[in-house]
């Protein structure tokens, strides 16, 4: 499989901050020629990647995205996160730290962690891929004000 349209298991959008922008994901690369053809077919362009799962690629449209919505940043030093939220039903975001493609190693990096869970999974082909996220939500920046 070479891209597929971003569609999760349970339904909750993806977002990724790039450019100064929360731009919401709509195709996934797995591979730098799939990148190429949504850009050049469907004008996608890659915003941000798994650094876990360098073989994904997370696009969005090309000059999409809003500037006007910041979202709290949970990462640290020790334990850093990546800019990429699952927004869940609650209109809550979630930032994402891990992605694994298999239930085993989601729940062996869990168990290692406090505070995470996997929040949604996504199905591409015969591969799961399991979103592990904090369980507390990011606050928009307005609200910490």
């Amino acid at each position: 499989m070479k891209y597929k349209k971003y569609k999760s298991e349970n339904r909750f959008p993806l977002l990724a901050r790039s450019m100064g922008k929360l731009h919401k994901v709509e195709y996934l690369g797995f591979s730098s020629e799939a990148t190429r053809l949504l850009f050049d077919k469907f004008d996608m362009v890659s915003i941000a990647m798994f650094a876990n799962r360098l073989d994904i690629t997370i696009c969005a449209k090309a000059y999409a995205g809003d500037s006007r919505i910041e979202l709290e940043d949970a990462s640290t030093k020790e334990r850093p996160f990546y800019k990429i939220y699952v927004e869940t039903q609650k209109d809550e975001y979630h930032q994402v730290e891990r992605v694994f493609c298999s239930a085993h190693e989601a729940d062996v990096f869990i168990k290692t962690r406090t505070g995470v869970e996997v929040m949604d999974t996504i199905r591409c082909g015969e591969v799961r891929y399991f979103i592990v996220c904090s369980s507390k939500a990011s606050k928009p920046l307005e609200d910490l004000l």
